[in-house]
């Protein structure tokens, strides 16, 4: 019993008390680095696979040298949307070329909205040869996470009264001359 008494009257004592919190203290703090590493880490693996895409997400360098668009009426919209033609569908994914023909992997997921027109279709209701416009945010793969996917109508067929010469979108090189 004397150790008993001992041993609770040592537990007791201030000494014990303050390198008790003193321990406790220094584990929590040990505990917050570890966390922050753990963070960095996944912020640090999302940056890397994000930069290795960045190329399939953004496109080409369409950037001149004083930081303007050289072409503003560009045929895609970035790393949050894009346009084109399907050209291949295996869902969740489908793979749209724009008219410059860049491949682009669009994600379908469970809340993307398909539209055609004013009415809302099935996924499945997409087929290969689709014009469509698709909204949504990268992700760290280099695809699209599609947010809406809207289906354009067909392009009408091309006749000698629709292809004149005049330019439905003015060129750079067209308002210069004269």
């Amino acid at each position: 019993m004397d150790i008993q008494k001992e041993l609770l009257e040592f537990s007791k004592s201030k000494i014990i008390r303050r390198v008790c919190v003193v321990s406790v203290v220094i584990i929590l703090l040990l505990l917050s680095f570890r966390l922050g590493v753990w963070v960095g880490n996944k912020k640090g693996t999302f940056a890397c696979q994000y930069s290795e895409n960045y190329e399939r997400v953004f496109g080409a360098d369409r950037f001149g040298t004083r930081g303007f668009p050289e072409d503003i009426f560009r045929e895609d919209m970035g790393g949050h949307g894009s346009m084109g033609k399907i050209v291949s569908i295996h869902l969740p994914t489908i793979v749209i070329t724009n008219p410059s023909n860049t491949e682009t992997t669009v994600y379908i997921g469970n809340n993307t909205v398909v539209r055609k027109l004013r009415e809302n279709i099935a996924i499945d209701n997409l087929v290969v040869g689709d014009v469509v416009v698709i909204l949504g945010s990268p992700n760290s793969q280099g695809q699209i996470n599609a947010a809406l996917i809207r289906v354009l109508p067909s392009p009408p067929e091309s006749s000698s009264a629709t292809s004149s010469s005049i330019p439905l979108i003015p060129s750079s090189t067209n308002l210069l001359q004269p």
